[in-house]
């Protein structure tokens, strides 16, 4: 072994260097996005979503942005998840053609599919409505959408952090920003900006 390795390796800048190289741990490279054909519409914006993120990581010096795959009903939503477990998070809409939100999640729980389910809702009154009627702490994060494509990025990240949180920090000592809010409409129009 050279001089020089024999030097890194006595000082630690070895083994440091290999926990840094294990940060990240976990991420989210495919999506499962279950939404109406409607609903599909409103988030697509012309069709061009995925390109949309693609073009934001790429902004903010991103490695890989994640696969989008969409689906209309949950019932193809839990035959994707279960045949092909690829997914790393299902992002849903409220009301599916063949059922809730709320049923879907549970399903997956049920079924345990190891799988984040993350609700969005487009105003105030849906998101009264699955509150009063259904338990949400089925769903890993509730967020509402703004038409801010940039709010799927927080949700990836949110997933990411989540995942990652607890070995980064304790490896590494990554440091941390403690957000506490649990207003969905207030994260869900900061958390985007955070993130970028």
């Amino acid at each position: 072994m050279p001089e020089f390795d024999k030097a890194f390796t006595k000082r630690g800048y070895v083994r440091r260097f290999q926990e840094f190289q294990d940060l990240m741990r976990h991420r989210v490279n495919e999506i499962l996005l279950v939404s109406s054909l409607y609903d599909s519409f409103i988030f697509e914006e012309d069709g061009r979503l995925h390109e949309m993120i693609v073009s934001e990581y790429i902004d903010l010096n991103l490695s890989h942005a994640p696969g989008l795959t969409r689906v209309s009903t949950g019932a193809e939503a839990l035959k994707m998840a279960r045949e092909q477990r690829r997914f790393d998070v299902m992002i849903t809409a409220m009301n599916l053609g063949d059922m809730h939100a709320f049923e879907l999640a549970h399903q997956v729980r049920e079924e345990g599919l190891s799988l984040p389910v993350v609700l969005l809702t487009y105003d105030n009154r849906e998101l009264t409505e699955m509150t009063t009627q259904y338990d949400p702490v089925v769903f890993d994060k509730v967020f509402i959408w703004q038409g801010d494509f940039r709010l799927l990025i927080a949700i990836i990240k949110y997933i990411e952090d989540r995942l990652n949180l607890e070995h980064d920090v304790h490896a590494v000592g990554v440091q941390a920003i403690i957000v506490i809010e649990d207003n969905v409409s207030f994260y869900s129009s900061f958390l985007p900006m955070i993130y970028t």
